[in-house]
């Protein structure tokens, strides 16, 4: 008698012969079908261990790779970061002359309000005042030439929009209005030799504190709007981390 007749026989009189043999088949078509899989092993824990294989190259903890800032994507950031830097101190510069420097002063004589402002004109185009005040336009402007590749996102409008504002309101009016109100005052000599301190004084105290004003405002917005800028680079350069996938 042959092994195949004595192993039929040792079959179960309930079921088929044919069922027995189709789970060797199923085995071998499988086999055929992903050669690097095991035969035996099940399709679900092989894919299981796949896409965690696949989780492990790509990251820690299932974490695919996400969205990278590249080395040109750090440089505007931190270009834009030091733009908002400066204007915020510009911005803090005009506040302290607008909240407590000419309330102070407000308060003192003619001729001690004349000669303190003259004191305060002669000095204050110094190495602490320029990279603000000068700055602010400049690193602003580099670091919107640095966006130029994506002119039409949010954050360079907020940029550009920063960079007018502060440029008309605060640098442009402070050379074409401030500075020639300085001149005058500088120009009227001493204030002990002045005849009409008074005068010398109402000239120059009304229209200077209104248009500091205005210059506190725009620098101030200024540095809202690169604030805004910044943020939002902030969101979109971030790297991301991506959900475990997951096989159903």
């Amino acid at each position: 008698m042959d092994i195949a007749t004595q192993a039929s026989r040792r079959l179960p009189r309930s079921l088929p012969s044919h069922a027995y043999s189709a789970e060797p088949s199923a085995i071998q078509a499988r086999a055929e079908h992903d050669p690097g899989q095991d035969p035996g092993q099940d399709p679900a824990a092989s894919g299981a261990s796949s896409h965690s294989a696949a989780s492990g190259r790509d990251g820690h903890d299932g974490r695919a790779a996400g969205t990278r800032r590249t080395g040109r994507d750090r440089a505007a950031l931190g270009l834009v970061a030091l733009a908002v830097l400066a204007l915020a101190l510009i911005a803090g510069f005009f506040y302290a002359y607008a909240c407590s420097v000419m309330v102070g002063l407000a308060e003192v004589d003619d001729r001690t309000f004349i000669t303190t402002m003259q004191s305060i004109n002669a000095t204050v185009r110094n190495w602490g005042f320029a990279p603000s005040f000068f700055g602010a336009t400049l690193i602003t402007a580099v670091a919107l030439a640095a966006l130029g590749r994506r002119w039409r996102s949010p954050e360079w409008r907020l940029l550009a929009a920063a960079l007018l504002v502060y440029t008309v309101g605060g640098l442009v009016l402070t050379m074409g209005i401030s500075v020639p109100l300085n001149d005058e005052l500088a120009a009227a000599g001493p204030a002990a030799a002045i005849a009409d301190p008074a005068a010398i004084r109402a000239d120059y105290e009304g229209p200077w504190v209104a248009w500091n004003l205005v210059r506190t405002v725009c620098s101030t917005l200024a540095f809202l709007l690169a604030a805004a800028a910044l943020h939002r680079m902030g969101r979109t350069t971030r790297p991301r981390t991506a959900r475990p996938r997951t096989d159903a």
